[in-house]
């Protein structure tokens, strides 16, 4: 895997957290569309979408693991 590590300024993001098994992070995900799509955050060149795993879920038991999906 190419990682890349870049610079962009500050950006403000609404979060919402996932706890617990990735095969249901899809869940978490449709609950954050359907905001985007209530307060009309629609231009995906403005508004991007971001993924976080706070924990590592190689080492951690799914039921603590925790991720954060975010748009900003």
């Amino acid at each position: 895997m190419k990682v890349e590590i870049v610079q962009f300024p500050m950006t403000k993001v609404a979060v919402v957290e996932h706890v617990g098994s990735p095969f249901l992070e899809h869940e978490t995900v449709k609950k954050l569309i359907a905001w985007k799509l209530e307060n009309r955050l629609l231009d995906g060149e403005k508004y991007r979408s971001y993924g976080i795993h706070y924990t590592d879920p190689r080492i951690t038991p799914p039921s603590h693991i925790v991720t954060g999906k975010q748009i900003g």
